[in-house]
Formats: structure tokens, C-alpha cells, sequence
């Protein structure tokens, strides 16, 4: 009888260790979403194992608008996945350019930078306005479905074109042509607008 109350004893206790989660912890995951965003997962707070994949998938209301989703202070496009190894905030929002970027542009033929300098776009919403630069030139720009256009109306013909989202392209203008890129101030990066 007392093998059997071991046998038993012992059974028991490997099912009560085997229903424990000892050793992997859970983690917070904290779902923002910005205003004209809807997907998934949808706002709120979730707990995740360690280990977890969180797959998120989100688009504009508008299709005119891009979305960007921030995890943590990662900026990523509006669909992807992450593994859980620790608490995180995914925050998605639309892409919103207003603000001061610092703009680099280079020649076709050129493989260092031929101008330097900050531009700011102003605009009443997300999808066009004007903007200036510190060189004392300005234009109209308008962002729609993940492209912008950049037209300067002071500077000869310069007109940049390029992915709304890495804020990078093309350019033509007084005869030549190349790439630019823009960058924003690290501060700003994950400002919900």
C-alpha cells in the first residue's frame, strides 16, 4: 500500500509542476493607436510569454495617409512582427512630415554631399502644405499613398520626389540630378501628432 501512495504521490506532483509556468516570465505589450489608424492588435494592454511572436497589421482610414508603428523607439512600417524577449509599447500613427528635417542631397555623379541644410514643412494636414529651408528657399510639398513630392518655386526647378516613409528619393533641377534624403530630430521621432 505505501508503493502505491508514492506511485500516486509522485504522479500528482509531476501534473502539479507540469501545469507551472516556472522560469518563463510574462511580459506587458501596451498597443497605442494613433487616430485615422485602425488594425491589430487593437489599443490596449496585453501579457505575452517570452518567446511570443505579436504580429501587427495596420492602415490608414484614408488610403491617401501611410502608417508608421513605433516599438519602443524603433520606427517600423505599418505591418510586421516581433518576438517577445521583454515589456514594450507598439504605438502606430500616421506619418505626419510637419516639423523641422535636416535634408541632405548629392549629385548623380557625386558620392559626397552637395547641400546640407534644415527644411520645414507646414501644412494644415497630412497630405500637403508649404515648407522653407534655412537657405532662405521655399515650395509646395504633398504626401500621398507613401510617396511625396517636394517643389521648390524659388530654387531654379528643383523638384524631389520619393517614399514618404524613409523621407528619401530622387531629385531634378538646373540641369542635374541625384538623391536626397531627409532626417529627423531623435526627439520628435515618436511624437504621437
Amino acid at each position: 500500500m505505501k508503493k502505491h501512495t508514492e506511485i500516486i504521490f509522485l504522479i500528482l506532483l509531476i501534473l502539479t509542476f507540469a501545469h507551472c509556468d516556472w522560469g518563463i516570465p510574462d511580459y506587458q505589450v501596451t498597443v497605442i493607436t494613433g487616430e485615422g489608424v485602425t488594425g491589430a492588435p487593437e489599443a490596449g494592454v496585453y501579457e505575452h510569454r517570452e518567446g511570443t511572436t505579436v504580429n501587427y497589421d495596420y492602415f490608414p482610414e484614408d488610403p491617401v495617409h501611410t502608417v508608421e508603428v513605433f516599438i519602443d523607439d524603433s520606427r517600423n512600417t505599418g505591418s510586421g512582427s516581433i518576438t517577445v524577449w521583454s515589456s514594450f509599447t507598439l504605438t502606430s500613427q500616421l506619418v505626419d512630415i510637419r516639423g523641422t528635417w535636416n535634408m541632405q542631397m548629392r549629385w548623380s555623379e557625386s558620392s559626397e554631399v552637395n547641400f546640407d541644410f534644415n527644411i520645414t514643412f507646414l501644412g494644415a494636414d497630412l497630405t500637403s502644405g508649404t515648407f522653407s529651408d534655412d537657405r532662405g528657399y521655399s515650395g509646395l510639398w504633398s504626401a500621398e499613398n507613401g510617396n511625396i513630392t517636394i517643389t521648390y518655386t524659388n530654387w531654379s526647378d528643383y523638384v524631389l520626389i520619393g517614399s514618404l516613409f524613409n523621407m528619401n528619393g530622387t531629385y531634378t533641377g538646373a540641369g542635374s540630378d541625384g538623391a536626397w534624403s531627409a532626417s529627423e530630430p531623435e526627439e520628435d521621432s515618436i511624437t504621437l501628432r
